[in-house]
């Protein structure tokens, strides 16, 4: 098997203080060796920069600064990527434990792979799994990734 990628994961929010945390460590917890982690913060109005400032040593780049939304956010964020794959993961959202060393070997294993998109789950407030959702319509036609 080839060596693991970089992965370039980029989160983008605004006054998301109550769930950034998680979503912070979530990624910053992956163990993954060759992590390019960019946040980029719209001039939150609330915690949101204080809390994200807590995991600055696994954070590449920090960003604060006003945008024109989400997605102006992570397309600021993408032109600091530097990795070979990258992502991206909203600041209400989290990746499983697995995430980044699974998807980091898939491409390694299969460079044919362009694209791939996880399933999305469901958690309740204790981080119980309560649904995921099928399969169907998660794929996405190569003309509309182009």
């Amino acid at each position: 098997m080839s060596e693991l990628p970089r992965i370039s994961v980029v989160t983008s929010c605004f006054n998301a203080a109550p769930l950034v945390d998680d979503t912070l460590r979530s990624v910053t917890s992956q163990g993954y060796g060759s992590l390019d982690y960019i946040f980029v913060d719209g001039a939150s109005t609330d915690d949101t920069l204080a809390i994200a400032q807590r995991y600055a040593r696994s954070i590449t780049h920090l960003v604060s600064e006003p945008d024109s939304g989400q997605y102006h956010g992570i397309q600021k964020g993408m032109a600091l990527a530097t990795g070979e794959l990258m992502a991206w993961l909203n600041g209400d959202d989290v990746y499983l434990p697995w995430t980044l060393a699974l998807v980091g070997e898939l491409f390694a294993r299969f460079p044919q792979v362009s694209w791939i998109v996880g399933t999305p789950s469901y958690m309740n407030e204790a981080g119980v799994c309560t649904r995921v959702s099928g399969n169907s319509g998660t794929a996405y036609p190569q003309h509309f990734i182009r």
